[in-house]
C-alpha cells in the first residue's frame, strides 16, 4: 500500500515527506528473513515527536505496520505493541507472499483527539488540532522487498504446494491454476496428515507431492501454460539450479521423463524416506 504524497489532510500528517511537524522524523528499517515456511519481518521504528509517543503509550494512537503483497493478494496490517516500537517481529506462512511484497508503518486514531503540540509547523501552531476516530496521522515511506523463493535441496518447497482439507472428497486431487498448488486430501487424510506434523516428513513428500509434481510436470511439458502462477517461478528456478538452463524449455528437461525431474526437484526423497521408515520401525512406533 502506498500512501499518495500529494494527499491534502484536514489535519497535520507527521510524515518525512510533509512539513507538518518541527521534527517530522517517523521512519521505519525493515529486516526481512525468511526459512521454508515462515517470512520474518522486523519493523524497527523511529519516532521523535514526544505529543505522538504520549498518545502512543497511552493507547489513544495505534502504531501499525501494513504488509502487502500484489503476486498473492495477501494484505494485512499488524499493530506495534508500544513497548516494542524499537523492534517487533512479524512472522507470516511463506505460501501468502511470494516475487515481491512492499511494507510501511502508520499511525491511527484509536478515539478522537484534541491535539496540541509545540512541534507542530507554524501553520497549525495557534489552534488544536482535533484528529477523527480511525483517522490516519501519521505514516513513513514504503520499503520493497523482491525475493525468490528456493527449493532446499532437502525437497521443502516453500510456499508452492498446499494441502487442504476436502470434506466431500474421497480420493485425492490437485488444482494448480492458481499462486500454490493445492493438493486436496479427504478429511481424514488430513487429519493424519498433521497429526504427524514433524515426523514422516520426506514419506509425505512422496505420498502427496510426487504424484502430483509428476502430472504438473507433464502438463507443463506438453504445453500447459502455468507461467503467470506463483508456483512456476520457483519450480523452474530449482531446474535451473539442477543444471537445466532455460528451465522448462531445456530440450535435456524435457527429455526427461517427468517422474525422474518429479524427484530432483525433491532432492531424491525415496531413500531418505526409507530410512524414516525403518528408524520408525526400530522406534517401535
Amino acid at each position: 500500500m502506498r500512501v499518495r504524497t500529494n494527499r491534502i489532510y484536514p489535519y497535520p500528517v507527521l510524515s518525512e515527506v510533509t512539513d507538518n511537524f518541527k521534527d517530522n522524523t517517523f521512519n521505519s528499517d525493515v529486516i526481512f528473513e525468511y526459512d521454508s515456511e515462515t517470512a520474518f519481518i522486523t519493523v524497527k521504528t523511529e519516532l521523535h515527536d514526544n505529543k505522538m509517543i504520549t498518545l502512543l503509550s497511552e493507547g489513544k494512537v495505534g502504531l501499525y505496520c501494513h504488509i502487502e503483497c500484489s503476486v498473492t493478494k495477501y494484505r494485512s496490517t499488524f499493530e506495534i505493541p508500544f513497548g516494542k516500537i524499537n523492534q517487533f517481529t512479524i512472522e507470516i506462512p511463506l505460501i501468502y507472499l511470494n516475487e515481491s511484497f512492499e511494507t510501511m508503518c502508520m499511525l491511527m486514531a484509536k478515539e478522537e483527539i484534541v491535539f496540541v503540540d509545540d512541534n507542530l509547523g507554524d501553520l497549525y501552531s495557534e489552534n488544536p488540532v482535533v484528529y477523527p476516530k480511525y483517522s490516519t496521522i501519521g505514516y513513513t515511506d514504503t520499503d520493497y522487498f523482491p525475493f525468490t523463493k528456493i527449493m532446499n535441496d532437502n525437497g521443502e518447497i516453500p510456499g508452492i504446494i498446499q494441502i487442504v482439507e476436502d470434506k466431500n472428497a474421497k480420493e485425492v486431487s490437485y488444482d494448480c491454476t492458481s499462486t500454490f498448488i493445492n493438493v486436496y486430501v479427504p478429511e481424514d487424510v488430513h487429519q493424519s496428515y498433521y497429526d504427524l506434523a514433524g515426523d514422516f516428513i520426506r514419506t509425505k513428500q512422496i505420498l502427496t507431492n510426487i504424484t502430483v509434481l509428476t502430472d504438473v510436470i507433464n502438463e507443463i511439458k506438453n504445453g500447459a501454460d502455468y507461467s503467470t502462477c506463483g508456483w512456476f517461478t520457483v519450480l523452474e528456478d530449482k531446474f535451473q539450479s539442477l543444471g537445466y538452463e532455460n528451465g522448462f524449455d531445456n530440450e535435456d528437461l524435457k527429455n526427461t521423463e517427468s517422474i525422474i525431474l518429479a524427484q530432483k526437484s525433491l532432492g531424491l526423497p525415496f531413500e531418505d524416506s526409507f530410512k524414516e521408515l525403518v528408524e520408525s520401525k526400530e522406534r517401535g512406533m
